[in-house]
């Protein structure tokens, strides 16, 4: 097989591969690593590695940590992706460049990593770039990288830059798929930042850096998001920073997800299609949706609509502890809201602008409970940002203004509280505000 003295041109899943490297199957633990600094150009793609059963502990790798190995894809139409496994499992991808992709037209296709039923994967260190849209419908995004029914999978410190209206960085669609983990990623200049439309239970989004989301240019009509949750999935969603976007940054639609800690700005505030930071939605899909909302800085609104006319109650909404920019809007009734307990930047917080809901005035008019409005300031505690998902700190970016002090200045109480509100940073050991010497750091990605 290939050795450091002579080694191989191509991997065994490349195209344009030799019968030498042809005919060698995979084996359990088996590292193959790309030169760093090496181009790979269009002919050599995409690289599958398809079939049955479970290849363990594989890894595609650079082995110069200053530079990466670059895939080139030249602009020309991939499909399928440039990676492709097939049911394989426990494997990893790192430290790899992959950019000048144009993905094919078929929707639902990725244009980077594509995986399907491959479980206990890992993604990480890898910086796709610059790949643009091929498609005439907003329901075609092609992904950076996207998860089809696999489970138990991460993708951590990435970069995923595309050109604007280029389509999704990360997505997980299907019906399966449990105990994803994405974090301390960087996504920019895309529609879709990161879209879970399956079944993720037990999923995690945390510690990301997510920018530019932007309307798409095909169909006007469709939103998209900095984090999409659309399918029925739970988990949670926390320490995230979204900023500079114009769309909406955490929108939600079946599942039950705790949003919490992520700190969004740069948002404008001109109307709804600009301000929302949480929408759910979809008719009878957002009966299935039950949201926590707490200890965030929202610079924008929140919204809550139901945009198909369906007459059926949404259950299960908590707004606590957060401080929020701009207006809450609700177009329809709402069972067991809670809305309690947080600063609003706006001069009241008494707002009548559309189906807006704030006072018990306003929810005796829609039939509702005043005791459902009202709730306990214990219903949640703080659950700050824990070091391993400090990724914006480390990055130049200053947001002590949003994790140390409320809005008068003041500093907050270092406790677990519950009326401490906001984000905050707190170290995950001493359970304290960590001083700068003692944050922790996670591995830096070149370019």
């Amino acid at each position: 097989m290939g050795s450091e003295s002579a080694p191989w041109k191509h991997s065994p899943g490349m195209t344009g591969k030799t019968d030498r490297v042809k005919a060698y199957t995979w084996k359990d633990g088996d590292i193959f690593v790309f030169k760093g600094g090496v181009t790979w150009d269009s002919t050599c793609f995409p690289d599958t590695m398809g079939g049955f059963g479970e290849v363990k502990g594989i890894v595609y790798t650079t082995e110069d940590t200053s530079k990466k190995a670059i895939f080139d894809l030249q602009g020309k139409e991939q499909s399928p992706a440039i990676y492709v496994w097939y049911r394989k499992s426990g494997f990893k991808i790192s430290g790899i460049e992959i950019r000048n992709i144009k993905p094919p037209k078929n929707i639902g296709n990725a244009i980077g990593i594509s995986l399907y039923r491959a479980n206990n994967v890992v993604i990480e260190n890898m910086y796709i770039h610059s790949w643009k849209p091929n498609s005439t419908s907003e329901y075609g995004m092609a992904a950076a990288i996207l998860f089809n029914d696999c489970s138990t999978s991460t993708v951590r410190n990435c970069r995923l830059i595309g050109i604007d209206s280029g389509g999704a960085g990360i997505r997980s669609i299907g019906l399966l798929g449990f105990k994803n983990l994405i974090y301390n990623n960087v996504i920019a200049h895309c529609n879709a930042g990161i879209s879970f439309t399956g079944t993720c239970d037990s999923s995690i989004i945390a510690g990301n850096d997510i920018s530019y989301i932007i309307q798409g240019t095909f169909d006007k009509d469709y939103h998209t998001d900095a984090i999409m949750l659309h399918g029925k999935g739970s988990g949670e969603v926390y320490n995230n920073i979204i900023h500079d976007y114009n769309t909406i940054g955490v929108a939600a639609q079946r599942g039950n997800w705790k949003i919490y800690n992520n700190v969004m700005y740069n948002v404008p505030i001109n109307g709804i299609g600009g301000l929302g930071v949480l929408w759910s939605a979809n008719g009878v899909s957002c009966l299935e949706c039950s949201l926590s909302v707490y200890n965030n800085f929202l610079e924008g609104g929140i919204q809550y609509v139901l945009n198909q006319g369906n007459p059926a109650k949404i259950g299960g909404f908590k707004i606590m502890n957060n401080v929020i920019g701009d207006k809450i809007f609700i177009s329809d009734t709402v069972d067991n809201i809670i809305i309690d307990n947080n600063i609003y930047l706006h001069k009241s917080i008494y707002i009548n602008y559309f189906g807006t809901i704030l006072t018990v005035e306003q929810i005796r008019s829609k039939n509702w409970d005043k005791n459902s409005f009202y709730k306990s300031r214990t219903e949640f505690t703080i659950q700050g940002m824990p070091s391993v998902f400090n990724y914006y700190i480390k990055n130049g970016k200053n947001l002590s203004q949003y994790f140390n002090f409320d809005i008068k200045s003041k500093l907050r109480p270092k406790s677990d509280s519950a009326w401490c509100i906001g984000p905050y940073e707190i170290d995950i050991i001493t359970n304290s505000q960590p001083s700068d010497a003692r944050r922790p750091r996670v591995l830096s990605i070149s370019q």
